[in-house]
């Protein structure tokens, strides 16, 4: 007998539920996800199944992480656009990719030499800020490049709606754009830029001479999406891309700097 009858013992449903039934709602199973729930089907849980949904939860990797990264390389403009027409179950979100790509950006900048270099070129630039502070300051901020990412892009979305205003696209499809866009540009850019490093030196002539390649690269890279997904004709799609990035490159030394000097007045305090 029952201490309290109100209450009555309960098993978990998946051990009453039968064959072919969903484990949490119980109703039939026909799919790999149940249509009454959403509950996912799946087999036994494992130790790779829960990292499997802890990536899938943080970063979105079960969205096609490597399909994502392919097609924004071959046809940016198309991806955009079907993730904004709903086409998105074959894609990763674009904020998590976005984050995901700043922070491997930051890792590939701070690991292989790139933030000596920025240092470098902030302490000539800036003669107010002692070396060591300045130094420190960078280092922390390049920790956390992927706030400052996340602060620009809404930024930049909002120069390329002022700018490509004739498009008809709305802010948010512009910020879809933006995210993927520049996520990506950004990683294939910090990738050419270490895989230079150990053929020429970056202080170099020969070495300014490749950086500003792989950065007129870059900018192409966000015309030629931009070109495709606003419907551009290519000279006014050129100049309407260079006019934005120029822009997002203004507000981006702004929030950077800005970063470095409050970071670096907190050090030296």
């Amino acid at each position: 007998m029952l201490d309290n009858p109100t209450v009555l013992p309960t098993a978990p449903l998946s051990a009453k539920a039968p064959a072919g039934a969903c484990p949490a709602c119980g109703a039939h199973l026909g799919a790999a996800f149940c249509g009454e729930c959403g509950q996912e089907a799946r087999e036994r849980l494992t130790t790779g199944l829960v990292v499997r949904n802890v990536a899938s939860t943080v970063f979105g990797l079960n969205r096609g992480l490597l399909h994502t990264f392919l097609s924004l390389s071959r046809n940016p403009g198309r991806v955009v656009g079907d993730y904004v027409a709903g086409a998105t179950v074959s894609y990763t979100n674009p904020v998590s990719y976005l984050l995901l790509c700043a922070s491997i950006t930051a890792l590939l900048f701070t690991s292989f030499g790139g933030i000596e270099d920025f240092i470098r070129g902030f302490n000539e630039a800036s003669s107010r800020a002692p070396v060591p502070t300045a130094a420190d300051a960078v280092r922390r901020i390049a920790a956390h490049a992927s706030i400052i990412v996340a602060l620009v892009v809404p930024v930049t979305a909002l120069f390329s709606w002022a700018v490509f205003y004739r498009s008809a696209r709305n802010y948010a499809e512009h910020l879809v754009f933006n995210a993927f866009v520049l996520a990506q540009a950004a990683l294939m850019v910090t990738v050419l830029d270490v895989l230079s490093r150990p053929v020429v030196r970056p202080d170099s002539t020969a070495g300014e001479a490749v950086g500003l390649v792989i950065g007129v690269m870059g900018a192409g890279y966000y015309a030629w999406a931009a070109c495709h997904f606003f419907q551009q004709r290519v000279v006014g799609g050129l100049l309407r891309a260079a006019v934005v990035l120029l822009l997002s490159s203004v507000a981006y030394g702004l929030l950077a700097g800005l970063a470095v000097v409050l970071v670096g007045g907190i050090t030296a305090g």
